[in-house]
């Protein structure tokens, strides 16, 4: 918690046995919203995944360059992922390759770690890691400030 600002602050650190098992490495944020619209921040644009993406894209994780963010008509999360850059909303990566973007829910969970894919990179983790993330809500989404708050970190 912070003096001053609405924002909290979450630090997992996690000590990660090495396998070469398929896995993957979530942290779930279970938001309480009616109808959940998602919004990420890339270098360029805020993406609203229901419509911005070109059809065929991925449609399962994302990769977030600033902030992320779930809301509906009455209130707005927005987290910022200090050290996972990709996530998924609504449901974790099942490699369903859907063809619309449908959340099951307004869960938004940070992809921190998978070994899915063995080609071009190391096919496991190990170790020990830390994943930092700042979390603030608002009644509405107000992507200037979630990128305000970014350079403030």
């Amino acid at each position: 918690m912070f003096d001053g600002e609405k924002k909290i602050e979450f630090r997992y650190d996690v000590r990660k046995d090495y396998t070469a098992q398929k896995e993957g490495v979530y942290f779930a944020f279970p938001i309480a919203v009616s109808r959940p619209d998602f919004m990420y921040a890339t270098q360029q644009q805020w993406v609203d995944p229901k419509r911005d993406l070109m059809k065929g894209g991925s449609l399962e994780w994302f990769n977030i360059q600033q902030w992320m963010a779930v809301h509906d008509a009455n209130l707005a999360v927005g987290i910022v992922p200090l050290d996972a850059p990709l996530a998924s909303f609504g449901d974790i990566n099942r490699g369903a390759w859907p063809g619309t973007f449908a959340p099951k829910s307004g869960t938004i969970f940070s992809y921190a770690m998978n070994n899915y894919w063995h080609t071009n990179y190391r096919a496991g983790q190990g170790g020990d890691f830390r994943f930092r993330y700042t979390l603030t809500s608002a009644p509405q989404l107000d992507g200037s400030a979630l990128t305000k708050t970014v350079s403030r970190l």
